[in-house]
């Protein structure tokens, strides 16, 4: 397989079946029996896991292949990065669905991912300083319907991380959201971005 056969399956692809062998592994703390979309997971750490999936014909590619592709390019990646390590965390094909586990150690390991293997979404995490700079003057609507929307300079208080996520995705945090610019807030850690939307969140530390 070349690299653009695996763009196209790292560009879609989460997993029940964890991996063994070459490479590093990694379990993952997402639920990978109930994920069906894309999905990315920031944790408290800095690091994150973002979870592919694609329409996928298991009569088209070996799922043993897939596995071991996927180890492989992680060490390729591993060794021209210095943003920390890109670790799959489990391959699965199943139903003509493909699902790809990626463990990234920072945000900038997966932007380099990212860029390398043009993946979606763009993920960035500011601190407060980048944060009021970028979006002091930016709309945030709460989180809690009893709460008022609040401009980004009165917004960005306290204990928090700030998010900006462009691209499809449902996105999980380690704290519990309190403000953010576009989505479908799920849940207090979850929310949905949609194609082509810019999402910017405020969640706690």
């Amino acid at each position: 397989m070349n690299r653009k056969i695996l763009s196209v399956f790292v560009a879609a692809c989460l997993s029940a079946l964890f991996l063994s062998g070459c490479g590093k592994t990694e379990i993952a703390d997402l639920d990978v029996f109930s994920v069906s979309e894309r999905s990315v997971y920031l944790k408290a750490d800095g690091s994150l896991q973002v979870a592919y999936v694609e329409d996928f014909s298991e009569n088209y590619y070996d799922k043993n292949s897939l596995k071991e592709y996927a180890l492989a390019v992680a060490d390729e990646y591993n060794e021209e990065n210095t943003y920390g390590d890109a670790l799959v965390g489990g391959v699965s094909v199943k139903d003509n669905k493909a699902v790809l586990l990626m463990n990234f150690a920072s945000v900038k390991a997966y932007a380099g991912f990212a860029g390398a293997y043009e993946t979606d979404p763009v993920i960035t995490v500011l601190d407060e300083d980048e944060a009021h700079m970028a979006y002091d003057d930016e709309s945030f609507m709460p989180a809690k319907r009893s709460k008022k929307s609040k401009k980004g300079s009165e917004a960005i208080t306290g204990s928090v991380y700030v998010a900006s996520i462009s691209g499809q995705a449902e996105v999980q945090t380690s704290g519990k959201i309190l403000y953010y610019t576009d989505g479908e807030l799920i849940d207090d850690n979850h929310i949905k971005v949609f194609d082509g939307a810019d999402a910017v969140i405020i969640y706690k530390k």
